[in-house]
């Protein structure tokens, strides 16, 4: 729902930076051509920095809570301790330089109940601990912001084989048996409250505002699990410039796909051959796609002269549903937002109590899964592929898409129209030639009759004519 263009200074990262940061950046490094290789460089080399001095300033502020002299130096269990207090804040996605030593009590009081893999976390502490501070008995402040560093490099990755790959479980067992990529409502909060789904506690207002509800179906609201899993739901705000979201599998998917392409566009038939040769982690390869989704394809190259642009709505809309676990539906910008402002935030419930969520599934009616789509017609009406299919483009490039239109174009017209256009420019060129010579031939003959009725004058003039040589 997002804007396909952006529309952002400092390739979309410049809410981000420090204005005077932003404002070199823009001022000496932005272009109407973009930025070059060694500007996108250094534009990194900035965020890392940034991202190592706000480690240093939260890590301060915990050595403050804790009572601890950052000056000084500290024994094995006092800096587990200024570390597991720095971690547990980060992942309740709390600014600690902005709590009281009270509010940050309250707020860890049973972490491990709160947070289930607080012990796959903790495990990070010893291994990074390995790689940059072996065999130290006694920690600088340096040394334990440095073993922090190395954590956040791997906290992603440990979050994703775990809270992940739960989340992602518990909705593949919800979805609808048709393998539709989505799970009904009611279902959704019933893994809540009669499952193990703790994860899942998002109000209605607030799915529908980041894009992550089917309603379709009015009467049988579902969530759309790749839209749930990779649009920022669950994320855990790891810091001012990042967070730490689950991987998104569509974006491997692409990478195959351009790798096998090697252009920004294709035809309906290489897209379709390389993409049943492509598994995923719920599409087995050499499978066969229903005629509708090979028509919506077709459809896409009809709309843009034959080929498919890789990079817009329609085709990312395509393989959300050539893949629908691993890849989100695109929703039309402005539609839907992929956060939510301190505005909204005041005006919008972000989530459910156990309560409202066991109301709405004792209110809902309980439709047998069965019952709904059959993906193997998709084209009937209460199927996403016809209910929520919108022939509506936005390409992330639009003026480099027409640019390629054209060069398609003139490369496209036929051999004897381009040796006609050339023809025709040589015939142009030789007459303009021709006149030339003729204005040059009169030219000479009208100094040569003005040199002979002026007799012993003609010598001066003729040289100073000389130069105009036609």
């Amino acid at each position: 729902g997002g804007s396909w263009s952006p529309t952002s200074t400092v390739l979309g990262v410049g809410a981000y930076l420090p204005p005077r940061v932003r404002e070199v950046f823009e001022t000496h490094l932005d272009s109407d051509d973009g930025y070059t290789l060694e500007g996108v460089a250094l534009l990194a080399a900035a965020i890392e920095a940034l991202v190592h001095a706000e480690v240093f300033v939260r890590l301060n502020a915990t050595y403050a809570m804790l009572d601890k002299d950052v000056h000084g130096s500290l024994n094995q269990e006092d800096a587990s301790h200024v570390i597991d207090l720095y971690l547990q804040v980060v992942l309740l996605g709390l600014q600690v330089t902005k709590l009281s030593r009270e509010e940050v009590a309250e707020a860890t009081t049973d972490f491990a109940y709160m947070f289930p893999y607080w012990e796959e976390v903790q495990g990070l502490v010893p291994e990074a601990q390995l790689q940059v501070a072996e065999g130290l008995q006694s920690f600088s402040f340096m040394d334990v912001a440095r073993i922090l560093l190395r954590i956040s490099e791997r906290l992603g990755a440990r979050l994703e084989k775990t809270n992940c790959q739960e989340m992602r479980g518990h909705l593949l067992q919800a979805e609808e048996l048709n393998g539709t990529g989505r799970v009904r409502l009611r279902d959704f909060y019933a893994s809540a409250v009669d499952g193990s789904a703790w994860q899942f506690q998002e109000s209605i207002d607030y799915l529908r505002h980041m894009g992550m509800l089917d309603e379709s179906d009015a009467s049988q609201p579902r969530v759309i699990i790749a839209n749930y899993l990779y649009l920022h739901a669950d994320c855990i705000e790891g810091s001012h410039f990042y967070q730490y979201c689950c991987a998104n599998p569509c974006e491997d998917l692409m990478s195959k796909l351009e790798q096998g392409i090697q252009a920004p566009y294709a035809t309906p038939d290489e897209i379709i051959g390389l993409v049943l040769a492509t598994p995923a982690r719920s599409t087995p390869a050499n499978r066969s796609l229903a005629p509708a989704l090979v028509r919506k394809l077709e459809d896409v190259a009809d709309h843009h002269g034959g080929v498919v642009p890789l990079h817009g709505r329609l085709f990312a809309q395509w393989m959300h549903f050539a893949y629908p676990h691993e890849c989100p539906y695109p929703h039309l910008s402005g539609t839907t937002k992929l956060s939510v402002s301190l505005e909204e935030e005041a005006e919008l419930k972000l989530s459910w109590s156990e309560s409202e969520m066991r109301s709405y599934v004792e209110s809902s009616p309980d439709v047998p899964k069965a019952i709904g789509c059959d993906m193997q017609d998709p084209e009937q009406d209460s199927c996403p592929l016809t209910a929520m299919w919108v022939h509506e483009e936005e390409l992330v490039d639009a003026d480099g898409w027409n640019a390629t239109l054209a060069s398609r174009e003139l490369a496209s017209k036929p051999p004897s129209r381009r040796v006609s256009l050339g023809l025709r420019t040589c015939m142009l060129v030789a007459f303009f030639l021709s006149c030339a010579a003729s204005l040059r031939s009169l030219v000479q003959h009208g100094l040569s009759s003005l040199g002979s009725s002026t007799g012993d004058k003609v010598g001066k003039p003729q040289t100073k004519a000389g130069v105009i040589v036609v």
